[in-house]
């Protein structure tokens, strides 16, 4: 069975998505933006397609999973839903803060807006 959440090629398809179907998907991609951050903070030299396309993909991909759990979440509201939801939350707000954070990252966009192809 393929998880609705990871398929982010389209409209959403909020009626496939199920509780047991967000913890596998965010952990997924979770894992694949923690790796894309990792990757981003040693991106040498730093371009705006090796460095932000790579980083922006992985992060979206992410979040907008996550944005279709909080909408069923407000509009749906099961026990099993408040579950899945409530179980993944502090894992995505340690991400969010960690890269809200992150010095490595924040000195490879500061390098990239002061190589001269930013100008």
């Amino acid at each position: 069975m393929t998880n609705p959440l990871l398929d982010l090629s389209g409209l959403p398809s909020f009626d496939a998505i199920r509780p047991e179907h967000v913890g596998p998907a965010i952990d997924q991609l979770l894992a694949e933006a923690e790796a894309a951050v990792k990757a981003a903070e040693q991106v040498s030299p730093v371009s705006w397609d090796s460095f932000v396309v790579p980083l922006d993909d992985a992060t979206e991909r992410l979040w907008r999973a996550w944005g279709q759990v909080g909408h069923l979440q407000a509009v749906v509201n099961t026990p099993e839903l408040r579950e899945a939801y409530n179980s993944n939350l502090p894992k995505l707000s340690r991400f969010g803060s960690a890269l809200a954070q992150n010095l490595a990252l924040y000195a490879q966009y500061k390098a990239l807006a002061e190589a001269p192809e930013a100008a």
